[in-house]
C-alpha cells in the first residue's frame, strides 16, 4: 500500500490496526496469563512433550523455561495492545510463532498428545483447532509487521519501559505464588469447594480404568496394571454401566481394589497429603506428618495418604516415614489435578475441599503450635482468588495512572508547543 493510499484510508487502516492489536494481543495475554497462573500445569505439559520426544531434562530446567515461555508470552501481549514497541513486540511474536506454527502442524498431523496446552487449564482446543488457530494469528502478526508503525501508540516512547517493568513484576509474582503455593485460580476438576465424594453416591460397582496412548496406539488398563512411563495418561475409562461415576477420584488399597467411599470421609475434618510423584516425596517431612495426624485424631478428624505408586512403593513409604495413617494409591495425573506441588495438603470439612496449599510452603512449627480444627488458623493458604483481583486491581490502577501521567505531559508538550508558534506568529506580524 503506498503512503498516498495510506493517506486516503487513514481512518480504516487506524481501526483495522488496533482491532488486531487488541484481539490478538488479548490472545497472548489469556495464554499467558492461564499458564503462569498455574505453573505447575505448564511444567508438567511441557514435561508431557519432553517425554515424546525422549528428551527428558531436570525440572529446574523445565521450569525455567516454563516461566519464561508463559511470562514472555503475557508481557509482549500486553505490549502489543497497548502499541508499545509497536516494532520489536510485534517481531518477538512472529518469532514465537515461527517456533509454535510448525509445533502445532506436528501436532495435528502426528497427534502425539490429546491437548496442546496452549490455554492451559483454561480452554481445551483441539489440535485441529489450535493449528488454525496458530495460522490466523501468524496471518495477522505480518500485516501488523507492516502498518503497526503507522499507528500511535497508547503510551509515549519514554514511558514504556515502565509497562514492561510493571507487566513482568505482575506475571512474576502470579507464577511464584502459583508453584509454591497453589494456582490462584484453580481451572481443574477439584476446585476448592467441591466434593470429592457425593454422599449419596454408590461406586462400588463401578471399575475404574485409565486410558493411555503410545505411538498413536490407545490401550485401557486396569489401576492394578498401570504401563511404564513411556505411555501418556489420555482419560479415565470407567464402567459405570451400573452406577453413575459422581467422582472423577478413584482410590486404591495396596491390593488393587477400589475403596474410594471407605477412603475419602465424608463426614467431619479431613486432610489428605498428595504425593502425585514418589520419586519426589520429601521424607523430612515425616515428623511433622505423624504430629499432625495426632493433632487431627484427638480432634476426630482424620489424616490419610493418596499417592501415585505401586504396591511396593505404598509399603516402602509407610516403612521409611513411620506412617501410622492410612496411605491409598490413586492415579498420578488425578493427584495432579487435586493439588500442586511435589507434595501437597488438601483439607476437607464434611467431604468439601476448603483449601489446598504446597507442603514447602507450611510452616510447619507454628501450623502444629496453633492447629484447631474449629479456628480460623486451621485455613493455613490464603485465598488465592481474591489476592489476585486484589494484584490485578494494582496492576490497571497503575497502568491507569502511568496512562494519566503520560497523557498530563503530552497535553502540557502540545501547549507549550502552541504557546510557543503563537507567540512567534505574532513576533512576525510584528516585525512586518
Amino acid at each position: 500500500m503506498t503512503d498516498t493510499a495510506v493517506r486516503e484510508n487513514g481512518p480504516w487502516l487506524k481501526a483495522a490496526v488496533i482491532l488486531l492489536r487488541i484481539a490478538v494481543g488479548l490472545v497472548f495475554v489469556s495464554s499467558g496469563l492461564a499458564k503462569t497462573i498455574d505453573l505447575w500445569g505448564t511444567l508438567y505439559k511441557m514435561e508431557e512433550y519432553l517425554k515424546v520426544w525422549h528428551m527428558l531434562q531436570p525440572r529446574s530446567i523445565v521450569l525455567m523455561g516454563a516461566m519464561a515461555l508463559s511470562g514472555a508470552e503475557f508481557v509482549l501481549g500486553v505490549l502489543l495492545t497497548f502499541g508499545c514497541y509497536r516494532r520489536t513486540s510485534v517481531w518477538l511474536l512472529l518469532a514465537m510463532m515461527a517456533g509454535m506454527l510448525p509445533l502445532s502442524l506436528y501436532i495435528y498431523l502426528a497427534n502425539p498428545v490429546s491437548d496442546c496446552g496452549c490455554f492451559g487449564d483454561l480452554i481445551h482446543l483441539s489440535n485441529s483447532a489450535t493449528f488454525w488457530k496458530n495460522i490466523a494469528i501468524t496471518a495477522a502478526l505480518i500485516w501488523l509487521a507492516i502498518y503497526n508503525r503507522r499507528i500511535r501508540p497508547l503510551f509515549s516512547p519514554w514511558i514504556q519501559w515502565v509497562v514492561v517493568a510493571l507487566s513482568v513484576a505482575y506475571a512474576l509474582i502470579i507464577g511464584l505464588y502459583g508453584y509454591n503455593v497453589q494456582p490462584m485460580v484453580d481451572f481443574r476438576s477439584f476446585p476448592i469447594g467441591s466434593e470429592l465424594v457425593r454422599s449419596d453416591a454408590d461406586l462400588t460397582t463401578m471399575r475404574a480404568s485409565f486410558i493411555y496412548e503410545k505411538d498413536d496406539k490407545r490401550q485401557v488398563f486396569d489401576m492394578d496394571d498401570l504401563p511404564d512411563s513411556t505411555w501418556t495418561y489420555v482419560d479415565r475409562a470407567d464402567d459405570n454401566t451400573q452406577a453413575p461415576a459422581y467422582t472423577e477420584m478413584a482410590v486404591y488399597n495396596e491390593y488393587g481394589d477400589e475403596v474410594t467411599l471407605d477412603a475419602l470421609p465424608t463426614t467431619g475434618h479431613t486432610i489428605i497429603l498428595v504425593i502425585p510423584e514418589m520419586s519426589r516425596a520429601v521424607i523430612s517431612y515425616t515428623y511433622f506428618l505423624n504430629e499432625l495426624n495426632d493433632k487431627l485424631t484427638a480432634s476426630d478428624g482424620e489424616l490419610l495418604a493418596l499417592v501415585a505408586g505401586s504396591a511396593t512403593e505404598i509399603k516402602a513409604w509407610r516403612d521409611m516415614s513411620m506412617a501410622v495413617y492410612p496411605v491409598y494409591a490413586a492415579e498420578s495425573t488425578l493427584l495432579k489435578e487435586l493439588a500442586r506441588g511435589s507434595m501437597a495438603l488438601v483439607a476437607m470439612t464434611d467431604g468439601r475441599i476448603d483449601w489446598k496449599v504446597n507442603l514447602s510452603a507450611v510452616d510447619t512449627d507454628k501450623f502444629i503450635s496453633t492447629f484447631s480444627p474449629d479456628s480460623a488458623t486451621y485455613s493455613i493458604a490464603s485465598n488465592g482468588s481474591s489476592l489476585l483481583r486484589s494484584l490485578t486491581l494494582m496492576y490497571v490502577l497503575f497502568l491507569v495512572a502511568l496512562y494519566i501521567l503520560d497523557s498530563t505531559g503530552r497535553l502540557l508538550k502540545w501547549r507549550l508547543k502552541r504557546r510557543h508558534a503563537s507567540k512567534s506568529i505574532g513576533e512576525t506580524r510584528n516585525n512586518d
